[in-house]
């Protein structure tokens, strides 16, 4: 007689859902990092012809996103996590830095602007929940 409180068929019901939910949430957040990546390659566009050093920093940032979200697919560790909670949180302190500087001292190479402005605060959107998703995953992870 067992003294586990749960039969086998619940506990690999449980076990299968649990790891079903897991694969969702990479799924998810994959999504969610290509999301961010497209935007961020829209913006690089935009930006290369107005000032060619944002167009490459978007750039940059859209093939960090990008080889977040192929790592995320395709079997992630503990350091993908790590490097995407990095990466992610850094871009929204460097952010919120970059429109304080602006709003105190507006210069002129800080406060180019696309004609794209309002896709900004959509992508910081979907970088925070990005971020909020890789720490979540980061927390569960084994």
């Amino acid at each position: 007689m067992s003294l586990d409180p749960q039969p086998d068929s619940e506990r690999t019901l449980v076990g299968a859902l649990t790891s079903e939910s897991v694969t969702r949430l990479q799924y998810f957040t994959a999504g969610l990092a290509f999301v961010v990546e497209l935007l961020y390659l829209w913006v690089a566009a935009e930006a290369l012809l107005f000032w060619p050093v944002h167009g490459a920093f978007f750039a940059a940032l859209a093939i960090g996103q990008g080889l977040l979200a192929v790592n995320l697919l395709f079997d992630p560790g503990r350091w993908t996590f790590r490097l995407g909670v990095l990466f992610n949180a850094g871009l929204l302190v460097f952010w919120v830095l970059v429109r304080a500087i602006e709003t105190m001292f507006p210069v002129w190479i800080i406060s180019v602007r696309t004609p794209i402005d309002g896709v900004e605060y959509i992508v910081m959107a979907l970088v925070l929940s990005l971020l909020l998703s890789l720490m979540w995953m980061w927390n569960n992870s084994n």
